[in-house]
């Protein structure tokens, strides 16, 4: 994806309406070597020149009005569980939960995504392609968060397709 504002703006919304998927995990990178689960991201301060030389009108994202949001996975629960399934493969890695994805293109992105649905959104930052982190450890975590998250998911439509049908 191109890290770009204008291209955000106009393809996370469109992604989310033409494909309604049941689940979207962005994933970028940080220069730390651990994997860190972001939790929320902000509407503002994006302050920081994109690709294009660009930044948004008044450093804000076009989308959504509450200055923070949170998905509203599990993800203590999503924590533990990544954690568990990536030592049984004996991955060694530090994961972490984290509520600051930044202030580029990262947070602006999450940020889109969760004004779309923050009960189908997550952004894992994981180290970078210079880390000592094995491209099948980044793999392995990668296919942990998809996992469990979807599991998340999974359990949350069927009890409101109870709910709904109980109605």
């Amino acid at each position: 994806m191109p890290v770009s504002y204008e291209f955000t703006d106009v393809t996370v919304p469109q992604l989310w309406t033409e494909h309604c998927p049941l689940f979207v995990l962005h994933v970028g990178i940080h220069k730390d070597d651990l994997f860190r689960i972001e939790t929320q991201s902000r509407r503002t301060n994006y302050d920081l020149d994109d690709v294009n030389g660009c930044k948004p009108t008044d450093f804000q994202c076009k989308a959504g009005q509450c200055d923070v949001l949170a998905t509203t996975l599990n993800v203590e629960k999503l924590l533990q569980d990544v954690k568990t399934y990536v030592a049984e493969r004996k991955t060694d890695v530090d994961i972490i939960l984290s509520d600051d994805p930044g202030n580029y293109l990262c947070g602006y992105t999450y940020y889109t995504s969760l004004c779309a649905d923050a009960g189908r959104a997550l952004f894992l930052h994981i180290p970078p392609p210079s880390s000592a982190v094995p491209v099948s450890s980044k793999a392995d975590v990668v296919e942990a968060v998809l996992v469990h998250s979807l599991q998340q998911v999974r359990t949350a439509c069927a009890a409101q397709a109870g709910v709904a049908s109980a109605v």
